[in-house]
């Protein structure tokens, strides 16, 4: 019984594992930031799109992809402004656009997607 794994007790209890909610809230900052929903006292932090290193359009422009700094210190590797778009980049675009894939999503559409997705890889799991 002690050896038993947690992941049907999450999918019962309808919860996010902690990695997964951290997983989640870092999104729906990258998500409030590109939106443009942001608070003022945030909104220093800047965020480059995939689509800045060309001048044509290319698949990951389309899809709101983020390109990672480059930082030389640990410090800066576990930071917002480098795990930011590395967990947004790692999550599928299904999740943050809409149906025509025009337009972002709300983050409360954004967070119940996320917990739909995330719950169902839990079970399958099993």
């Amino acid at each position: 019984m002690y050896n038993a794994h947690s992941a049907p007790l999450f999918v019962k209890l309808k919860i996010l594992k902690l990695s997964d909610l951290h997983k989640q809230y870092v999104s729906k900052f990258v998500l409030s930031f590109l939106r443009e929903t942001i608070a003022l006292s945030l909104s220093t932090f800047t965020f480059t799109m995939a689509m800045g290193r060309h001048a044509h359009i290319t698949r990951q422009s389309v899809s709101f992809k983020l390109q990672p700094p480059r930082l030389r210190s640990n410090l800066g590797a576990k930071s917002l402004i480098k795990t930011g778009p590395e967990i947004w980049n790692s999550i599928s675009c299904d999740l943050y656009l809409t149906r025509g894939n025009e337009a972002l999503v709300s983050p409360s559409c954004f967070a119940s997607r996320f917990r739909r997705v995330t719950l169902t890889q839990y079970s399958l799991q099993q």
